[in-house]
């Protein structure tokens, strides 16, 4: 549907780690170094608070074109 770069990718991550809803630890694999995120406490409490608006949101939309095709 969409491709998500790097560019974009970081920096959202970074921001969620200032926020606290990410811990990120660096792990040496193959030669590289590696980052692995993990979702905090907090951030699962945020993430279900953007999943209920991702919900309202939805069916709004869904409600709009419904009455728009009848």
């Amino acid at each position: 549907m969409f491709e998500l770069k790097a560019g974009t990718l970081y920096p959202l991550l970074h921001g969620m780690e200032d926020k606290k809803y990410l811990t990120v630890y660096e792990k040496e694999v193959g030669g590289k170094v590696r980052k692995y995120y993990s979702i905090t406490k907090t951030g699962r409490k945020v993430l279900e608070e953007k999943k209920e608006e991702w919900k309202i949101y939805s069916s709004a939309v869904v409600n709009v074109m419904n009455a728009a095709v009848c």
